[in-house]
C-alpha cells in the first residue's frame, strides 16, 4: 500500500512480509532520491505470517492505520498509527476465526456512521461479513453478516455501485471450475 506516513509529500510504502521472523508489518520511507538513496525499513508489527493488508483510520484521529491478515492464524490485526511513525505502533486483533479463513479486507463505512468498518473476505467457506467496533475499539469487534457464498473469495473491493451514497462490495469468486469463476456485487445491505 502507498501513503504518505511522514508528512513530506512522498509516499511510502507498507508492506508484509510474511516469512520473516521479525517486523513481518513495516512501513519504508521514501527518501530524498527514491532512485539512488535507501528505503529505510521502519517496522510496524510482528503479526505472524502477515498477508493481505489495508489502510484505513480505524480510530477516527486522523491518522491512517494499518490491518492485515494472518490467513494460516485466521486472525485481523490492526496497528495504530502513532503520531510519530517512527515510533512504536500499538497492535489489538479484531477478530479470530474458527473455520473460514480470512482472505481479504477492506475499510468502508457499511452502517453510515461515520465511523469506519472492517469488510472480511473468508474462503472454506466463502463468506462476507463486516465487523464494527464496539465501546472499546481496541476489543474484538462485532461480526455482522453480509453475505454467505456457495463459492470462495479471493479479493473485494468496496465503492458505492449504485450511486445510493453508500459503500458496497465487490468480490471476485472462484467457482469450482475456471468457467464458474466470477465477479459479483453486493449491495449495501445498511438503511
Amino acid at each position: 500500500a502507498l501513503l504518505d506516513l511522514t508528512g513530506d509529500s512522498r509516499l511510502d510504502i507498507v508492506s508484509t512480509a510474511p516469512g520473516e521472523s521479525t517486523d513481518r508489518v513495516a512501513w519504508y520511507g521514501n527518501p530524498t532520491n527514491p532512485s539512488t538513496d535507501a528505503w529505510p525499513k521502519v517496522a510496524i508489527g510482528n503479526l505472524p505470517a502477515a498477508g493481505r493488508l489495508a489502510i484505513g483510520d480505524l480510530n477516527v484521529d486522523g491518522r491512517e492505520d494499518v490491518i492485515a491478515i494472518n490467513r494460516p492464524g485466521r486472525q485481523i490485526g490492526w496497528y495504530v498509527r502513532p503520531a510519530d511513525p517512527t515510533q512504536a505502533w500499538s497492535g489489538f486483533q479484531i477478530t479470530q476465526y474458527n473455520a473460514a479463513t480470512p482472505v481479504d479486507l477492506a475499510v468502508a463505512d457499511i452502517d453510515g456512521n461515520s465511523q469506519p468498518d472492517l469488510v472480511i473476505a473468508t474462503q472454506q467457506p466463502g463468506s462476507l461479513r463486516w465487523f464494527t467496533p464496539v465501546s472499546v475499539q481496541t476489543s474484538v469487534w462485532t461480526e455482522n453478516m453480509l453475505r454467505d457464498l456457495n463459492e470462495d473469495v479471493t479479493a473485494i473491493a468496496t465503492a458505492d455501485f449504485d450511486a445510493d451514497g453508500r459503500p458496497d462490495v465487490t468480490g471476485l469468486l472462484l467457482g469450482a471450475t475456471a468457467a464458474g469463476d466470477s465477479v459479483s456485487w453486493f449491495e449495501n445491505p445498511e438503511p
